[in-house]
Parts: C-alpha cells; sequence; structure tokens
C-alpha cells in the first residue's frame, strides 16, 4: 500500500514541493531523537534511507479550518457539534 501511495505523489510532485518535502523530512530526522528517547539511544530512528527507500514516510497534518470564535477548552466535556458551534 506504501508503494501506490508513494507511486501516485511521485506522479504529482513538482520541484517546489519536493524541496519543501526533504526540507519537512530533514526537520524530523533532526529532531526526532531530541523528543524521543529510544531514537536517542539508537532505536526507532528515522533516516534519509529509510524515507527514500518509502519505508517510512513523514505526513504533515495542517488544520483544515480554524476554531469557532470564542472556543475554549473544557476537559471533561463533550465536544460542541457543528451545529451548536455555528449558532455562538
Amino acid at each position: 500500500m506504501a508503494a501506490l501511495w508513494n507511486a501516485m505523489a511521485v506522479e504529482e510532485m513538482t520541484m517546489s514541493t519536493t524541496m519543501e518535502r526533504e526540507a519537512t523530512q530533514d526537520q524530523v530526522i533532526e529532531q526526532y531523537p531530541k523528543k524521543y528517547l529510544l531514537a536517542r539511544i539508537g532505536f526507532a530512528r528515522p533516516s534519509r534511507a529509510k524515507l527514500d527507500s518509502g519505508q517510512i514516510i513523514v505526513i504533515r497534518i495542517s488544520p483544515a479550518r480554524d476554531l469557532p470564535a470564542g472556543f475554549a477548552s473544557e476537559p471533561g466535556t463533550r465536544a460542541p457539534t457543528l451545529e451548536e458551534a455555528t449558532k455562538k
């Protein structure tokens, strides 16, 4: 399945997205050991070879939309529905 996604991504890439993707991958390679102890001691660490071979991938997650105005976290309560959010 990863090979299929990788092939689809390669078809749609332009030079600028390739450069942006590599910059993001370099950032993950650099920051991962700072965050995770096992990576710091040499286990489960991302590398350029693993990324280039398609063994692992980096996914950037971005919000699809902003939170509603006045939204505040209320731990222990259910999330508001979209209808409730638009009424406020």
